[in-house]
């Protein structure tokens, strides 16, 4: 897997946040390093664990926000998106959605509001994010 030629004049930067693999980027999404590059560490880590994860759309290459959509079998989903804290790291939150219809719904509206939005689905049998941030789940 080659490296988008818009990351080549980001390498050296980026070598300061990841370590020599360069696709663990922990704690540092969109606000610190560009969207694409967080969206492409994502990826790489569910593939390298087995799981299926594609981009279903493309936001902003530097600062579009990201939902996160899980699946399962049976038509179960899980929603995630980033926790509002303008101060510290960044955390995720699961939102309500349970099965894929409703995550489906709510991902269109997120979208109808917001086109700089990043939407990834991770197909994994046993439900993993791969998220490398703090994740509130729900109650």
């Amino acid at each position: 897997m080659g490296v988008p030629k818009s990351f080549t004049g980001f390498a050296k930067q980026a070598a300061k946040w990841a370590p020599a693999c360069g696709f663990v980027v922990k704690g540092l999404m969109p606000r610190e390093i560009p969207a694409s590059l967080w969206i492409s560490a994502l990826l790489r880590r569910a593939q390298v664990a087995g799981a299926f994860a594609t981009i279903v759309h493309r936001g902003d290459e530097d600062r579009g926000d990201v939902l996160i959509k899980v699946t399962r079998a049976r038509g179960e989903a899980a929603l995630y998106a980033p926790a509002f804290n303008p101060e510290g790291p960044v955390t995720f939150e699961r939102l309500q959605a349970e099965d894929e219809r409703a995550a489906d719904e709510t991902i269109a509206r997120r979208l109808k509001n917001d086109r700089d939005l990043w939407v990834v689905e991770i197909e994994d049998r046993d439900g993993r994010h791969f998220l490398t941030e703090r994740v509130k789940e729900l109650p």
